[in-house]
């Protein structure tokens, strides 16, 4: 069991030294180091290092903490504490600040007994596993009774932890060292609450977390003698780092600029930001947006999003919606937010057509007018600009009229364009005669060329009938030279002589072309083709068959379909 006040001692334990070295750096209190103590730091590319040491001076002179912090959304962070050559104890950590996960490992050296290594695992920095001089630990939750504490197996180490005394007494003594006095090989020390640097004060916040981990750490060594106790007091430890650490990337140490939906941005070797963005930098789409991006320059940015990066050199079109382009392409098409709506450099223009239900259409600059309808849109060449009702493009001198038809042969009836042959008649009037028709030069129509005649100032269709005194009569009412009225039938067509149909017999139309003739009211009649184009009537009961055999009289069911 573990007493009462040891269990206090545990907890503070990690209070003091994040108190007087995070709380220090985070508020930028001038903080002094004690007699014979220093501290400086050095900025690389990809580390921050730094070193807190008990100068020669001191009767414990020699004893130095080196720190090595790298990383930003993943944090590595190494510890080594040593006199002359000698390591006394090594810490290597890691934090990722998007999952919340982290791992310690600590190693035992000169000035400790009976432990050798301890190693701590979370995934989610509530929940610990781990194993001390190779006993596996039960897992267990932070914060953490040490009386609850199990290995696995029911393993235990019965021997304390002995510390020698002029380590506690150096552990004590660094754990009053100010960091925020820290000199650097690279730039002025961290001391300015505004720093002209950009990433000092950030810095001195990541630099103090660290320390202050370490320090949590040996100062648990040097105060908790049994394993399972330490345990619990690391796995602390590693909690109180990880808020360190996120607190320096959420509060105003690395990131001032407020953004909702900051992206990661690593303005420093240790500078990883949360919902913020760093120095001298800008929130694309404001600070309470949730797709905020961070951005050096409010230049750069498009709505939400920043033209820097992978996105250097590509042009903002609609900052209100976000829409921004390769280097060099033109106007923005079309309600798309992304890049599909941006006009290739080989058609550059949008153009909005008339109709507000019609798409955009990106043209070439310079072109003409935008021809056809629905996807098969385009637009008509600059050297044929004119777009007519028929979707064909041309040039203005081929045009019909007030900007009617294409014509390149020029041959126009008003603003349409005449295909065939311009058809004039005698009374000045017009028509255009296409393929298969010719003109009635009389009347200026046209009539088909295949079976048609001219008749009179019209035409006639020699398959139903015939041009008789210069008019069109039906086959079944002409007779010779005349025209039977309707209700008459031909009786001589000799003589073109006209009669009606005696009493009790009705005229009979055939329904193939043909004279008619008279037959007994509710009886059918068939024409016939071929040179005998007599007119007969049917016998009762049959029909006129129009399709096999074709023009006879039959009874229905011996009609039967065209195969």
């Amino acid at each position: 069991m573990i007493a009462r006040d040891s269990r206090g001692r545990l907890f503070r334990t990690l209070v003091v030294p994040f108190a007087m070295l995070f709380g220090a750096t985070v508020h930028a209190a001038a903080t002094k180091s004690p007699p014979h103590a220093s501290c400086t730091f050095t900025e690389t590319p990809t580390t921050l290092e730094g070193a807190l040491a008990l100068t020669p001076k001191s009767r414990l002179g020699g004893v130095v903490l080196n720190l090595v912090i790298s990383g930003t959304a993943q944090k590595q962070m190494h510890g080594t504490l040593r006199r002359g050559r000698q390591t006394l104890l090594n810490t290597d950590t890691m934090l990722d600040a998007s999952t919340g996960a982290s791992a310690s490992t600590v190693t035992f050296g000169a000035g400790f007994r009976h432990i050798r290594e301890m190693s701590l695992r979370s995934t989610d920095g509530k929940t610990f596993t781990g194993d001390v001089d190779g006993h596996q630990l039960e897992p267990f939750r932070i914060p953490a009774d040490p009386n609850t504490l199990r290995f696995v197996g029911g393993a235990s180490l019965s021997k304390r932890i002995k510390v020698k005394h002029f380590v506690a007494v150096a552990v004590r003594k660094l754990a009053h060292v100010g960091v925020t006095a820290c000199t650097s090989s690279t730039g002025p020390p961290l001391t300015s609450p505004a720093p002209q640097i950009l990433g000092l004060d950030c810095d001195a916040c990541n630099l103090a977390c660290g320390a202050a981990y370490w320090i949590c750490l040996a100062s648990a060594q040097a105060s908790i003698e049994i394993p399972l106790a330490y345990a619990a007091a690391v796995g602390l430890c590693q909690k109180a780092v990880f808020e360190c650490s996120d607190a320096c990337e959420t509060g105003d140490a690395c990131c001032p600029v407020p953004c909702t939906g900051g992206t990661p941005n690593a303005s420093g070797p240790t500078t990883y930001c949360k919902a913020t963005c760093s120095h001298d930098t800008v929130c694309c789409g404001g600070p309470s947006n949730p797709q905020g991006t961070c951005c050096d320059s409010s230049a750069d940015c498009c709505a939400t999003y920043c033209l820097e990066g992978a996105f250097a050199g590509d042009v903002c079109k609609d900052p209100q919606r976000g829409v921004f382009c390769f280097a060099g392409a033109g106007d923005v098409c079309n309600g798309a937010l992304d890049q599909s709506a941006c006009c290739p450099a080989d058609a550059a223009v949008c153009r909005v057509p008339a109709s507000g239900d019609q798409p955009q259409l990106c043209c070439a600059t310079g072109s003409g007018e935008v021809c056809g309808s629905g996807a098969s849109k385009y637009c008509c060449p600059s050297s044929t600009p004119h777009c007519d009702e028929r979707g064909e493009c041309c040039a203005v001198s081929d045009v019909c009229g007030n900007g009617g038809e294409c014509c390149p042969s020029h041959n126009c009836l008003g603003d349409a364009c005449c295909r065939g042959q311009i058809c004039s008649g005698i009374l000045g009037n017009q028509t255009c005669c296409g393929e298969g028709t010719f003109c009635n030069v009389r009347s200026g129509v046209c009539c088909p060329a295949l079976g048609g005649v001219t008749c009179g100032l019209g035409c006639c269709d020699t398959t139903t009938g015939e041009c008789i005194n210069e008019s069109c009569c039906p086959k079944a009412q002409a007779c010779g030279t005349v025209c039977c009225p309707g209700g008459n039938v031909c009786t001589d067509p000799n003589t073109g002589t006209c009669s009606s149909c005696p009493s009790g017999l009705n005229v009979c139309t055939p329904q193939s072309p043909g004279p008619a003739t008279c037959c007994a009211a509710g009886i059918a009649c068939c024409g016939r083709a071929g040179p005998d184009t007599a007119t007969v009537c049917c016998q009762p009961g049959q029909i006129c068959c129009q399709e096999v055999p074709f023009d006879q009289c039959t009874d229905p069911g011996d009609c039967r379909p065209i195969p």
